[in-house]
């Protein structure tokens, strides 16, 4: 799984790149963060995340991280 963070110009932008993102098959969910201390919590959940499937030692997801 890789995480792309992306600085939009616009509001309006952001919310139709979120829309094509979110029809993608390969996207798994794509939202918007509007505040610094909302997108340092969703960084820190999304390693959070990370280590648990890496100290489970699942090779079949670990492969893909």
């Amino acid at each position: 799984m890789k995480t792309i963070i992306a600085e939009i110009e616009t509001t309006q932008k952001a919310t139709e790149l979120i829309h094509l993102l979110r029809d993608l098959k390969s996207v798994r969910s794509a939202s918007v963060v509007s505040k610094r201390k909302d997108l340092i919590t969703a960084l820190i959940e999304h390693e959070s995340i990370k280590s648990a499937i890496v100290k489970r030692k699942n090779p079949a997801i670990i492969k893909y991280l």
